[in-house]
């Protein structure tokens, strides 16, 4: 699998290992440098992924175990860990991750979306998940406060799959429904208004 962030990309070979390209300022490419790379370089840690997505300046990954981690550019805590800066708070941290580091909560995913400066995820039980900025309520926890770790995606629906855009977010359930929340200033929420909305709403 491959996928394209903003300026650079992740890609999972056949036998699992993750490689990275382009952009690495803030250490989006996660082989613990902020060099440009302008060929596949391997991300560390010695993890087997299972998928990886990038987005804005940022990388999530999933391992085999169902494990998140996230690297990468951490401005409005888009990474979801705990970093060395607040440590016996248990808060997420908004330092820059140049290695994959795991995110916060103890849960097992099944699947996530990096995007623009929030990002999102479904756990094994169907659950969705949303963290980082929260302006326009795109993480559709009901709420615009931006968010330090995953939290639950309101209206108590089973996820399929998730996207995360800039600033509104999609899904659909596992019964072919698709939902969107946040932004919808463009109407990219497919409600047929322009009104954002903090919940999922029906497209």
């Amino acid at each position: 699998s491959v996928s394209a962030g903003k300026f650079h990309t992740v890609g999972i070979t056949t036998s699992g290992e993750a490689y990275a390209w382009g952009d690495n300022f803030y250490g989006g490419l996660g082989d613990g440098t902020t060099l440009y790379s302008w060929t596949p370089t391997l991300v560390s840690g010695g993890h087997a992924w299972a998928s990886i997505s990038a987005g804005e300046y940022y990388t999530m990954g999933i391992t085999t175990s169902g494990e998140a981690y996230a690297w990468g550019y951490n401005k409005n805590t888009r990474l979801g860990v705990i970093g060395h800066d607040r440590p016996s708070a248990g808060h997420g941290t908004s330092w820059d991750m140049w290695t994959p580091t795991l995110v916060q909560g103890g849960h097992t995913w099944a699947s996530i979306s990096a995007g623009c400066s929030t990002t999102a995820g479904i756990t094994t039980s169907g659950a969705a998940y949303g963290w980082g900025q929260n302006k326009y309520g795109q993480l559709g926890d009901g709420t615009t406060t931006q968010r330090w770790g995953p939290t639950e995606v309101s209206g108590g629906h089973s996820w399929a799959s998730i996207s995360a855009g800039c600033e509104h977010t999609v899904g659909i359930t596992t019964s072919g429904v698709a939902y969107a929340w946040g932004h919808n200033e463009h109407g990219e929420l497919g409600d047929g208004t322009t009104t954002d909305h903090w919940t999922p709403v029906q497209v």
